[in-house]
């Protein structure tokens, strides 16, 4: 890990998150005065379940992996995060402890702002304050449909919802390389490897989707959708 201070560049609103433009100047200020940043190999952890939480992440560029460790070798991973955007943990506010993992997927820069700023800036500026609910709002609406997503559907139809996931709403495009192992497919989605690599050419054979190693084609949006729509029969 590279760490350095922060400049004013690097904190604008382009380049870390829109709602810091919600800020004055002084609270502008306040936040690079209590800000650093640090670069993140692939695979490098950025921050450890159960470790002190002193700051919020802000991905300013790369993308990370946010996840609950398991009590064996299976994670659970709950979201991709790219730049732009915050790593919002539920004990934000009430909890000294990081709750999740935050682990590197490529290349990745990170600014760490001080917790207790943020906290501040919450209770002095309503609509920064607007902006974390927001992003807060969001963020546990992504996991309340991943918890329905694992109760209620089949495997073919979470690894549909997964796919669609990285393409719409983290890559944005309809081929892309996942940047991701088999086995994190599969914690993303709430099932093993093996069933992975098995659903994987189910979906192909459907016409859905293709595969080459880890790069991903989305062929038939609509049929992956439909797939995903399936529940479980049990």
């Amino acid at each position: 890990m590279v760490k350095k201070k922060v400049s004013e560049e690097i904190i604008s609103p382009a380049g870390i998150w829109g709602n810091f433009s919600n800020l004055t100047s002084s609270q502008m200020a306040l936040v690079t005065k209590n800000s650093y940043d640090a670069a993140f190999r692939p695979g490098e952890v950025i921050v450890k379940q159960g470790s002190p939480a002193a700051s919020v992440l802000f991905i300013s560029a790369g993308l990370v992996k946010v996840y609950i460790e398991g009590s064996g070798e299976r994670d659970i991973i709950l979201s991709i995060v790219t730049h732009g955007r915050p790593v919002l943990e539920p004990g934000i506010f009430t909890s000294r402890r990081n709750t999740l993992t935050v682990t590197a997927i490529k290349r990745t820069k990170v600014t760490f702002v001080s917790r207790d700023i943020i906290n501040l800036l919450a209770r002095q500026n309503s609509l920064f304050s607007m902006g974390l609910l927001n992003e807060f709002s969001e963020q546990m609406s992504l996991l309340q449909n991943k918890l329905a997503s694992f109760a209620g559907k089949r495997m073919a139809g979470r690894l549909a919802d997964t796919l669609l996931y990285l393409s719409e709403e983290i890559i944005k495009k309809q081929e892309f390389d996942t940047l991701l192992s088999r086995k994190e497919l599969g914690e993303m989605s709430n099932m093993a490897k093996e069933c992975v690599v098995r659903v994987l050419n189910e979906l192909e054979d459907e016409g859905a989707i293709k595969t080459e190693s880890s790069k991903i084609s989305i062929l038939n949006p609509g049929k992956l959708r439909e797939i995903s729509g399936q529940t479980s029969r049990l």
